[in-house]
């Protein structure tokens, strides 16, 4: 197929190109700085701000693409149904499948382990909204016939590649020998998807016909504590660590957040109330086998340590939590 991706170039976006790559994929890549470029000539690219429409509609209205997975969310400006409305009406033909990456997040409060049939609820805020925003568009677009959908939705993600301070920033301090934060007692759950399984999904939704119509959660087979995550990543990097816990009124008081100088506990990982969701559908139609955690976060902390290590990490705020 001649695949449009729109981003490619970082983390998520990177694996999933290498993946189409890998199927035999004709790929282009929508994106917005040439210099960020890895793949070379493996790939086409075309630049624009997926922000503006003109600029979508003059980057990709002039050639046909067979299918569309769309991925790019942009933090400092959002990104939901407008966005994908550029592309869709961009696009010169009918696409074969429109696949777009969503979250987790669109989930409120419910039974666990949370399935695809799980009540929405913009519950997290701007982010949740605009992944909501977006599916509600595209499936209402499926069923207007402008074209099929797949929906993704990954927990939080880890891999090699990754631009967002979460595995990384435990390893941080587990290799200064520092010792780690816990919120309250350690035993909120949550969950994780390696890249590369939601990489393999977005591509997967390309070729399968199981998927048209579909959400799908992707994700490890079973959620874990926020303390037994801790000892995952220890042992993986082959060391001890010291888990002290802190409640979390008390880091809240002292101005702890979830992202910036201040971040305690890995970038937004923090989700005070558990949550875990069921990965049964995406077995069931996509044939969907979670890579074993150890051995992905092996090859995570590979890449850690290979490109990922020349910061100098700051431990201020964690002092202040923990007087030492």
């Amino acid at each position: 197929m001649r695949v449009l991706v729109i981003g490619g170039t970082r983390f998520i976006g990177r694996a999933t190109v290498d993946e189409l790559l890998r199927r035999g994929h004709e790929v282009t890549i929508f994106h917005r700085d040439a210099s960020s470029n890895p793949f070379g000539d493996r790939v086409a690219e075309r630049l624009g701000n997926r922000l503006d429409s003109e600029s979508v509609r003059k980057a990709l209205g002039s050639e046909p693409f067979d299918a569309v997975v769309d991925i790019a969310y942009a933090w400092d400006a959002r990104t939901g149904a407008r966005e994908i409305a550029f592309v869709a009406d961009a696009l010169r033909d009918r696409p074969e499948r429109y696949v777009y990456l969503s979250s987790v997040s669109v989930y409120g409060e419910g039974p666990l382990p949370l399935t695809e049939e799980s009540h929405r609820d913009p519950m997290l805020g701007a982010y949740s909204e605009d992944k909501i925003a977006a599916e509600d568009f595209l499936f209402d677009a499926q069923r207007r016939g402008r074209f099929p959908v797949s929906i993704v939705r990954p927990p939080f993600v880890y891999g090699p590649w990754n631009n967002i301070p979460r595995e990384a920033w435990f390893w941080d301090r587990i290799l200064a020998g520092r010792p780690v934060i816990v919120p309250d007692d350690g035993r909120t759950l949550f969950q994780w998807a390696a890249a590369k399984d939601v990489a393999w999904a977005l591509a997967e939704c390309l070729e399968n016909p199981a998927a048209e119509g579909q959400a799908l959660n992707i994700a490890e087979e079973e959620p874990l504590t926020h303390a037994a995550f801790i000892d995952r990543l220890a042992r993986v990097a082959g060391r001890e660590v010291e888990k002290v816990p802190a409640p979390r009124k008390r880091i809240h008081e002292l101005g702890g957040s979830s992202m910036g100088p201040r971040m305690y506990f890995g970038a937004t990982l923090d989700a005070e109330t558990s949550f875990s969701v069921s990965v049964d559908k995406a077995r069931r139609l996509l044939g969907f086998r979670p890579t074993d955690p150890i051995e992905g976060l092996r090859e995570a902390y590979a890449w850690y340590l290979a490109n990922d290590r020349g910061r100098s990490p700051k431990f201020t705020f964690d002092k202040e939590v923990l007087g030492r």
